[in-house]
């Protein structure tokens, strides 16, 4: 995934393999400056895991929280 090399500033996470804020983060290693889960993220909350800021990843829900996308540098959509 070399985001930075194709100068990607967006990473739309659709594959399924990446479904975790720890697993997308990878796509931030890469260079992308945010990444999207297209489903709700699985496993524990950035705020738990170690090596990543507590405000990098929200889920969030249109019409409740989306304020928080302006924060956060992976985003899960709630269903």
């Amino acid at each position: 995934m070399p985001w930075k090399d194709l100068d990607i500033d967006v990473a739309i996470e659709s594959t399924g393999f990446f479904e975790s804020y720890e697993a997308a983060s990878a796509h931030l290693k890469a260079g992308a400056k945010r990444v999207v889960i297209s489903a709700p993220a699985k496993g524990k909350p950035t705020s738990e895991i170690e090596g990543l800021p507590a405000q990098s990843g929200r889920t969030v829900l249109m019409g409740i929280n989306e304020e928080e996308l302006k924060e956060c540098e992976v985003s899960s959509n709630g269903s």
